[in-house]
């Protein structure tokens, strides 16, 4: 049994157009990645998560503590650093994909 779409070419034309958006987004960011700014935010970008990372390895992961000391580990406020570089990340990746595709054709 072969199932087609009702409306193919309607799909057809919103994938065309789609395409079309995806291509000319890609060209903005390849254009914007040749200026400071871009450079300077993923500078910003990339040293963020990483400093968010750090920070909620070092609460998790705490120096050593004196004898008799109690080790307060705060695994929410730890969480809550991954979630944010993880955002970071996210964006980062976002931004390089379009810069990369446009580069690529």
């Amino acid at each position: 049994m072969n199932v087609e779409p009702k409306n193919t070419k309607k799909l057809n034309a919103k994938a065309k157009a789609n395409n079309a958006r995806e291509n000319k987004i890609a060209r903005e960011w390849l254009s914007f990645s040749q200026t400071e700014a871009y450079k300077d935010l993923m500078l910003y970008g990339h040293s963020t998560s990483e400093m968010l990372t750090t920070y909620a390895k070092e609460m998790v992961m705490p120096s050593p503590v004196a004898d008799g000391e109690q080790l307060v580990i705060d695994g929410e406020k730890s969480l809550s650093l991954l979630q944010n570089a993880r955002g970071c990340d996210i964006i980062l990746s976002y931004v390089e994909q379009y810069v990369d595709s446009a580069t690529s054709k």
